[in-house]
Formats: C-alpha cells, sequence, structure tokens
C-alpha cells in the first residue's frame, strides 16, 4: 500500500503540522480476521482478502509534494520475501548498517534513493546465488571472483564449522546500488543460522562475558580493521572491507581479529581457515586462501598483555587505516595481532607474547598521512615510524631484546616501497656450479625485511628474485657481504657473484633477467689475497 501524507519515519512536524507519532511507520505486517482464530486474512465488505502487507508513504521528507525514494520499499519488499531485519531492531548496535538494504534502506548518503545491496546471506537465503564452496587442497589456492552487482558470483567457507555455521565472501564495489560506499573490496560475512533473535544479540571481544556468552549476530560483517564498531556504537565504514592498500588478510587465530573462528553457542575453536592475501579493489579480485592447520579447541585469552605498545599521531587524528601487525620470526606468513591508532594523539596496547621466542613487527596498509604514525615497544626500548621493522626477542625470564641480524656469511635487505611487502613475488639464492637452491624466501608485509642467508664461504652463487605479480617494481634488494659490502638491484635483475674464505663478495656482476639454469662454469677470476 501506498499511503498519503508524509511518513513517520522521516520525523519531526510535517507540512500538515502533524509530528512524526501520528503519522504511519513504513512497515510490513499482517491483518487478520478478528473473528477468527485460525489467523484468517482479513476480508472487507467488498469481499478482498488481505493478510500480509507492506505500506509507505506516497511522498518523500516531510514537505513539498517529491515522491518518496524507493529505499523504504525495497527494504520491505525484502520482508515480503522472507528476510528478517538485518539492524539492531533494539537500536543497541549497527546490524549491518549500510552493507546490506535489510539493515539501512535509507543507504549511504541518507536519501533512500540509492540503497545498498541485499547482502550475500539475503541472496544465499532466497536462493538468487549458490555459492562456491572452498575446501582444503594441497598448500594455497587461489580465486577470483568479480563483483556481486554484476555477477552472481560468491564463496562459502563451511569446513571446520558446526552445521548452520559459515563463511560467505562477496566483492562489493562501489556501482549501482552501492555507488555510494566508501571503498571497494571483499565483504566477509561469519553466518551463524543457529542464532533466533537475528541481528539484536552483538557480541564482540572485550564485552563482559563473551564469548561464553554466546553473543553475536545471525550474519556478523568480519570487518577488515577488526574494530567491531557494528557491533558497538559504530557504523559501517570504508575499514569493513579487506583489499591491498588497506587489510589484506583474514587470520585463524585466536586473539587475532578479525578471525574466522568458530563460536556458535559460545564454543569458541580455531577452523584453520585464513585468507593470506587480497590484491587491490577492482571489478575482478583475486584471493589466496589457506587451511593452516587442524580444528581445534582453544581459549580466548585476557587482554593483559606482556609488552606495551604505545602509539602516537601527530595530527590527533588516529591512524588512518594503518596499522602494524606482530608475527613469529620463524615464521611471518603468521599473523598473531594486529594494532592501529583509532583516534587521538596517542594510545597503548597490550602486546601478547611468549618467553624463549623471537617476533618482527611491522606496519601493514598505508595512507596519505603516514608522516604523523610513530610508536614505541615500551620495554623493548624499540621505537620507529611506518617504515620501521622491527625485530625482537623475548628471553626465558621474559625480557625483551632487539635482534640483530649478525649474519656470518651473506645478509639481504629486501625493500618494497608500497610497504606492503612483496605480493608473492620471492628471492632465490643458487649454486653456480650445481644450480642448486639453497636459500629462498619472501616477505608479507612492511616497507622492509632482513634474512641471513645459508651462503658458504669460496662458493659462487647467483641470486634473483621471481616475478609473480605485477607490483615488481616496488621491489628492491640489498646483499651485504661479511665485510659489510653492499650491493643492491630490483625485481628482474639477477646478481652473479662468488664469496672468498671471508665470506667477501668478488667478481660481482648483474645480468637482466634471470638466466633459467646455471652456467657451465664459475667465473674463473681469482679471490683477492
Amino acid at each position: 500500500f501506498m499511503h498519503s501524507g508524509y511518513g513517520a519515519e522521516y520525523g519531526g512536524y510535517d507540512d500538515y503540522g502533524a509530528y512524526y507519532t501520528d503519522r504511519i511507520w513504513s512497515h510490513k505486517w499482517a491483518i487478520f480476521d478478528a473473528d477468527s482464530w485460525a489467523w484468517d486474512p482479513f476480508e472487507s465488505e467488498e469481499g478482498v482478502l488481505v493478510y500480509e502487507y507492506h505500506v509507505e508513504t506516497a511522498l518523500y521528507g516531510t514537505e513539498g509534494s517529491g515522491v518518496t525514494s524507493i529505499g523504504v520499499a525495497a527494504h520491505e519488499t525484502g520482508h515480503f520475501l522472507g528476510l528478517p531485519d538485518l539492524y539492531d531492531t533494539d537500536y543497541s548496535s549497527a546490524g549491518i548498517d549500510s552493507w546490506g538494504i535489510m539493515s539501512n534502506s535509507w543507504g549511504w548518503d541518507g536519501t533512500g534513493g540509492a540503497p545498498p545491496s541485499f547482502s550475500a546471506w539475503c541472496k544465499y537465503d532466497l536462493g538468487w546465488v549458490s555459492p562456491t564452496d572452498i575446501v582444503p587442497g594441497a598448500g594455497t589456492s587461489t580465486y577470483l571472483i568479480r563483483d556481486v552487482q554484476t555477477h552472481d558470483e560468491v564463496y562459502m567457507v563451511t569446513h571446520g564449522y558446526p552445521d548452520d555455521e559459515y563463511l560467505l565472501i562477496e566483492n562489493r564495489q562501489a556501482k549501482g546500488a552501492d555507488k555510494d560506499s566508501p571503498q571497494g573490496g571483499l565483504l566477509i560475512w561469519h553466518i551463524d543460522e543457529a542464532i533466533t533473535d537475528d541481528n539484536n544479540q552483538e557480541g564482540y571481544p572485550g564485552q563482559s562475558g563473551w564469548p561464553e556468552n554466546g553473543y553475536h549476530y545471525l550474519t556478523a560483517l568480519l570487518q577488515a580493521d577488526g574494530d567491531f564498531e557494528l557491533e558497538q556504537d559504530g557504523s559501517a565504514d570504508a575499514y569493513d572491507v579487506f583489499h591491498r592498500g588497506g587489510v589484506n588478510r583474514l587470520n585463524s587465530s585466536q586473539n587475532q581479529y578479525p578471525s574466522s573462528m568458530s563460536y556458535q553457542s559460545g564454543d569458541v575453536y580455531e577452523t584453520g581457515f585464513e585468507i593470506t592475501w587480497v590484491s587491490d579493489s577492482s571489478d575482478a579480485m583475486n584471493f589466496t586462501v589457506d587451511f593452516n592447520g587442524s580444528v581445534s579447541n582453544v581459549t580466548l585469552h585476557d587482554y593483559s598483555g606482556d609488552l606495551t605498545l604505545t602509539m602516537y599521531d601527530s595530527w590527533g587524528d588516529g591512524w588512518d587505516g594503518t596499522y602494524f601487525t606482530l608475527h613469529p620470526m620463524d615464521n611471518s606468513s603468521k599473523l598473531l595481532s594486529y594494532y592501529t591508532l583509532a583516534d587521538g594523539l596517542s594510545a597503548t596496547a597490550p602486546v601478547d607474547v611468549t618467553n624463549n621466542n623471537s617476533y618482527v613487527f611491522h606496519s601493514w596498509g598505508r595512507n596519505l598521512y603516514d608522516s604523523e604514525i610513530s610508536w614505541t615497544l615500551d620495554e623493548c626500548n624499540i621505537s620507529g615510524t611506518v617504515t620501521t621493522t622491527a625485530y625482537f626477542s623475548i628471553d626465558t625470564t621474559g625480557g625483551c631484546n632487539e635482534y640483530i641480524h649478525n649474519c656470518s656469511m651473506l645478509q639481504v635487505d629486501m625493500y618494497d616501497s608500497w610497504g606492503d611487502g612483496w605480493n608473492g613475488n620471492v628471492f632465490s639464492l643458487y649454486e653456480q656450479d650445481s644450480g642448486t637452491e639453497v636459500d629462498t624466501a619472501t616477505f608479507y608485509g612492511g616497507y622492509s625485511a632482513v634474512q641471513c642467508l645459508g651462503a658458504n664461504a669460496s662458493t659462487c652463487y647467483y641470486f634473483e628474485v621471481s616475478v609473480e605479480t605485477t607490483y615488481g617494481s616496488e621491489v628492491s634488494w640489498t646483499l651485504t657481504d661479511a665485510g659489510g659490502a653492499e650491493n643492491s638491484g630490483e625485481i628482474g635483475v639477477a646478481a652473479w657473484f662468488c664469496l672468498d674464505a671471508g665470506g667477501n663478495i668478488y667478481d660481482y656482476y648483474e645480468v637482466t633477467g634471470a638466466p633459467t639454469a646455471a652456467p657451465t662454469a664459475a667465473p674463473t677470476t681469482a679471490a683477492p689475497t
């Protein structure tokens, strides 16, 4: 039904002096026969039957004769199709806010003229999409996903989850119905159809009793920044989506948010599913997944922390989407936790570490205001800026010391000008005589990384960096020998050299375009005396 006059949802007083409480609020409901106990439809004197209905105003706003916008009518039609409200109907949190029309029919601009798309779960529930289930394979796998506005492509992850709980992944771009969204990228949804109160029961880390209280949404957006703003007093924003240049990783382990952990009925455990890389935001995106280990029950830590990270922003508005990540030094692809300054000049955060382990700490993501950022790891007496990569060790008594790479023979420093690691590009070190690969690695985030190479004295090598992605122009490197001499290069340049008995480089030369096989003989120039 379309009713005359102005809708109550616009609030205030209208042109006729009617306060919103005296106007009709757009809604979906049903009319029953008052004389029936069987919930029969209402029948008018003219024989017209009405049961379920939805009603909206014909006019926009509270004055004038402009026609109403489509948002509310589309939302109520969603109810007709069987979809629930995905905003928090007790208004204690935001639900999924502007990432779905069943939560915010007014859209990003607040007019209702361009309401957001139905979320991936809504489309799946209605049978409009048939998600592709991602299952464990050998190692990592990379998937292509096109924008959901023009393709019916959605991925699902059920492995490791109990019945009725799963993830949905869609590529949402700022186009079509979502043209006003602040950022395109991957939306990753955590669904638990065992929830019976839709999106009214918000739950989040730090909430009293969580996760044992079992509180979470039916359809929760795994917000890329991990701030759980939708569950608290925030709203949808550009930092909710996954993309290269922002957050491009979904974790699997405890105390790492966003996380793929299962939480049905308050029973929290790791599923082992990770997204290890996401491409730039575009109509056709790629993402790489890994099932990292077996499913295991875990106990969530509290947030006491062993170290203190103090974060600073000289402008006073927080880090604007840049954040820092913590990794074990022996597995820098594994994300342990991450940190950002949401707002203000400074803040502290606890850093959970364990004794007798070493760690890497570096930036991930970037913005136009990186020069404002600085930080200190207080107990370690280490400080830095956005370009700093910190290495530190925790000794057997819990003491923190900066880790210095004292490479006995050969060291490689790896650099990335964008600050998000090498995105799949890897270096390799080969013996010249045999062509045997003796070392290989990459780095997964930040502006720089250091590694000692497994080289031997009195041996000749060649060093190259593979071209695995379109971001090779960001990549460069420096080789440092035992005597401190440095030689630098970039992607697509192979370095050929020998090490003398003291680990010093000689006979160094570069070839553009790495060879596919070792030369038949090592250089014949004698080592310096």
